[in-house]
């Protein structure tokens, strides 16, 4: 099982911890944790939004009660969440500096599972 677990649950909150967020998913039976510890960017409508842009914590924080329609790992690259009205958080998977924060680019766990990717 892959990013797809999340798939129907919404996003309850969001949460910025120093140099990582972690995006918590409630679903029927489980809340999902995806801890990010790269760039995310968000697509809402005709807008992107990366760290560098301003807005890019409201656009982050404007998903929050929305249902994930799908998830997907597009391999090594990214993940990419889309929620039911058409916005996208996207977590890249590339990072460019790796000796900041290691080789670990995002996590998922729930109950006692945990998945890992790594930067590329």
């Amino acid at each position: 099982m892959g990013i797809q677990v999340i798939e129907g649950s919404n996003l309850s909150s969001v949460i910025f911890i120093r140099d990582y967020i972690q995006f918590v998913f409630e679903g029927d039976e489980e809340s999902y944790i995806l801890t990010s510890l790269v760039d995310e960017t968000v697509v809402k409508e005709n807008s992107t939004f990366t760290r560098q842009n301003e807005g890019w914590r409201d656009a982050l924080c404007s998903l929050i009660n929305k249902v994930v329609k799908i998830a997907i790992e597009d391999e090594g690259v990214s993940l990419h969440v889309l929620f039911e009205d058409g916005d996208k958080l996207e977590v890249k998977l590339i990072q460019k500096d790796l000796s900041l924060k290691g080789n670990e680019a995002a996590h998922l766990s729930y109950g006692n599972e945990m998945m890992v990717w790594h930067s590329t």
